[in-house]
């Protein structure tokens, strides 16, 4: 198994789209195996997916393509001997304080969040410290 964080600009910043984005991605994740979590930070997603590596480069591909998405970079990809999300076909943080307070201390004191300057060496970190917080709606 593998995990793969990878960060990618919104092509909009609704919360339509991420809704759709949701609504897709879970019973897909189901079926394929595939467990993460996601969030939406000033127009930029960053995302924590896990499965089997053809699983999870197959969802990536298709990321790559989906329109909603642009200039998605990969800021960890890491073989994993256990699941970090085993419970969430796709986990969705809501931001709020905490969250913000969690993501400054891995990436500085940014005037403006921007979580695609997020510092790729902290990203699982950063992902397990909010994932311990209340901050989640999962299915």
């Amino acid at each position: 198994m593998i995990r793969l964080i990878y960060a990618s600009k919104a092509a909009s910043n609704l919360p339509l789209d991420l809704k759709d984005i949701l609504a897709v991605a879970r019973p897909h994740n189901r079926a394929a195996g595939i467990t993460g979590a996601l969030c939406l930070i000033n127009g930029v997603y960053i995302q924590y997916i896990e499965g089997e590596e053809e699983d999870v480069t197959a969802l990536f591909q298709r990321i790559l393509r989906d329109p909603r998405h642009s200039g998605a970079k990969v800021m960890d990809r890491a073989a994993i001997e256990s699941r970090a999300f085993s419970a969430w076909t796709m986990g969705l943080l809501t931001w709020d304080p905490e969250s913000e307070v969690i993501f400054r201390s891995f990436n500085g004191r940014q005037e403006v969040l921007d979580a695609y300057a997020a510092d790729p060496r902290t990203a699982n970190a950063m992902f397990q410290k909010w994932a311990a917080s209340a901050n989640w709606m999962t299915v």
